[in-house]
C-alpha cells in the first residue's frame, strides 16, 4: 500500500462529505424547523464535552466500520453524515443568521470536519486499495501469478493504517469538543 491511496481515499472523503453538506443544506425546508427549536440553556463545560463526545465518537466509528464491508459501508455513511451537518448548518442559519453562526463555529468546525474526513479515509480505504489491486491485478500477468499472502499483507497494512488513522480522527474529535464546549460557555 503506498501513500497515494490514503490520499485518494481521503479525496473520495471530502468530494462525499462536501458534495452531501451543500446537498443536506440545500435540500431542507428549514420552515417548520426553525420555529420549533427552542435556544437551550448553556449547560457546564465538562457536560457540554461528554455530550459533543458521545455524539462524534460514535459517528467516526461508524464511518470507520467501512473497513469491515472494505470500504461500502463508509461510502453510504459519509453522505448521511454530510447531509445531517448541512441540513443542521441550515436551521441555524435560520435562527440565528450566518454571520452568527460563522461566529458561534468557527473554532471548532474545522476541528470536527477534519476528524470525521480522517475517520471516513479509514473507513474507505481498503476499497481504494483493493480496487487500485484488482485493476493493477487485471493488467499484469505476474500479479495473477503472486502468492496468496500478497493479500493479506495487503490487508494487514491497510488494517494497520486505517487504525492509526482512526486514532488520529478521534483525537481531533477530542481537541474539537474541548473547543466547542469551551464556545458554548462564551455563547
Amino acid at each position: 500500500m503506498v501513500k497515494k491511496d490514503v490520499f485518494v481515499a481521503a479525496v473520495l472523503a471530502c468530494v462525499l462529505f462536501i458534495v452531501s453538506t451543500v446537498a443536506g443544506y440545500l435540500l431542507l425546508d428549514n420552515n417548520s424547523l426553525a420555529s420549533a427549536i427552542e435556544p437551550q440553556k448553556s449547560p457546564s463545560y465538562f457536560s457540554s464535552v461528554g455530550h459533543i463526545l458521545q455524539t462524534n465518537v460514535p459517528t467516526a466509528l461508524s464511518l470507520f466500520a467501512g473497513v469491515i464491508t472494505l470500504g461500502v459501508a463508509a461510502l453510504f455513511l459519509l453522505p448521511l453524515v454530510g447531509m445531517f451537518l448541512g441540513a443542521s448548518m441550515n436551521v441555524a442559519v435560520s435562527i440565528y443568521g450566518p454571520g452568527e453562526v460563522v461566529a458561534r463555529t468557527v473554532l471548532y468546525t474545522p476541528f470536527e470536519i477534519a476528524g470525521f474526513v480522517v475517520a471516513a479515509t479509514a473507513g474507505v480505504l481498503p476499497l481504494v486499495v483493493f480496487t487500485r489491486r484488482f485493476i493493477a491485478g487485471a493488467h499484469s500477468e505476474t500479479s495473477r501469478n503472486a502468492p496468496r499472502n500478497s493479500f493479506r499483507q495487503t490487508l494487514h497494512s491497510v488494517l494497520n493504517t486505517s487504525l492509526k488513522l482512526l486514532g488520529l480522527s478521534l483525537v481531533i474529535l477530542v481537541v474539537a469538543a474541548f473547543v466547542e464546549g469551551f464556545a458554548v460557555l462564551q455563547v
